[in-house]
């Protein structure tokens, strides 16, 4: 009973020493964290350990180390800790983990107390990133902007930019989450990464300029087909008109055929030329009607018949 007096006598008291300058340990959301002990010249002989949360003022003690035993005292941790000789590792990090730690050492054959402080703050992994391209314009130039963005509101995320050409390797390019690119056809090779990262985990991302050039001057080729396509349909169904138009008018004046060669005969004129007469003199045996009266555009159809006679 007195030593157990003892031991958190030592505890409360220990809390009250001045701090060293606390240690700044960074986790990720559902990874492990390990808190290393200082150097000391002898072995421990017992570590207690507490925490706050941030910005609180009220030390709860979670762990005891004695013999290289663990005793956890707080519910939060329980099942997620271990401990060996020069650390204490806390598994499955969640938000609430954040805080202060402090580490209370008593080596052995001394009496002199040691602490220690620890900041942890736990990250949420970093979304994988996404490339949207703003604007494009190409014509003898490729000019686009790209803004990259993460699908969700994670905090304490810091956008950076590399880009190479082809093979090469990437070079730092531009801090921020968007940029602005003027290329030339020959540089369409470029390459362009963005990277999104806090302290503890980091995604990434790239695009190529040919992919954003080609890319919208195939819209822009597909855009014009749409455009073209009904004044094509337009000029065709014109010319269709026109023709329709034309074979109406030439159907206005059919052809004669053996029922209307004489429908509207307006003249009759039947000759005879004899073949074997040296001049050849053509006689007009039948006419009807006796004068001509026709007009000056009229049309003439002339039959030719041969008639023997028997001998």
């Amino acid at each position: 009973m007195q030593i157990l007096l003892v031991e958190l006598l030592c505890f409360f008291t220990a809390l009250t020493f001045a701090e060293n300058a606390p240690l700044v340990v960074q986790g990720l959301l559902n990874q492990s964290v390990r808190l290393s002990y200082p150097k000391l010249n002898a072995p421990l002989n017992a570590v207690y350990w507490s925490f706050t949360h941030i910005n609180g003022t009220v030390w709860d003690r979670i762990a005891d180390i004695r013999d290289q035993q663990l005793t956890v005292h707080s519910k939060q941790f329980a099942n997620r800790t271990e401990t060996n000789e020069i650390e204490l590792q806390i598994r499955k990090l969640r938000m609430e983990d954040a805080g202060t730690f402090k580490a209370i050492l008593i080596p052995e054959g001394s009496e002199q107390l040691k602490d220690q402080t620890y900041d942890l703050t736990v990250y949420e992994p970093v979304p994988v990133p996404n490339i949207e391209v703003l604007e494009t314009h190409s014509d003898d130039l490729c000019n686009f902007t790209l803004e990259c963005s993460v699908p969700t509101n994670t905090k304490a995320l810091f956008f950076s930019w590399k880009t190479r050409h082809r093979d090469l390797a990437f070079q730092p390019y531009i801090n921020g989450s968007t940029i602005w690119a003027s290329l030339r056809p020959e540089s369409w090779g470029n390459e362009y990464l963005c990277i999104v990262q806090n302290p503890v985990d980091q995604k990434n991302v790239s695009v190529t300029a040919q992919d954003i050039c080609l890319k919208d001057r195939q819209t822009f080729y597909f855009r014009s087909y749409f455009l073209l396509l009904p004044l094509s349909l337009i000029l065709l169904l014109l010319i269709a008109g026109l023709v329709i138009l034309l074979r109406r008018k030439n159907n206005k004046e059919p052809a004669p055929t053996g029922e209307n060669l004489y429908s509207e005969t307006l003249y009759i004129e039947v000759e005879r030329n004899q073949q074997n007469e040296i001049e050849q003199e053509k006689e007009v045996i039948y006419s009807q009607p006796k004068k001509r009266n026709l007009p000056s555009k009229s049309r003439t159809n002339t039959i030719y018949t041969v008639i023997q006679h028997n001998t």
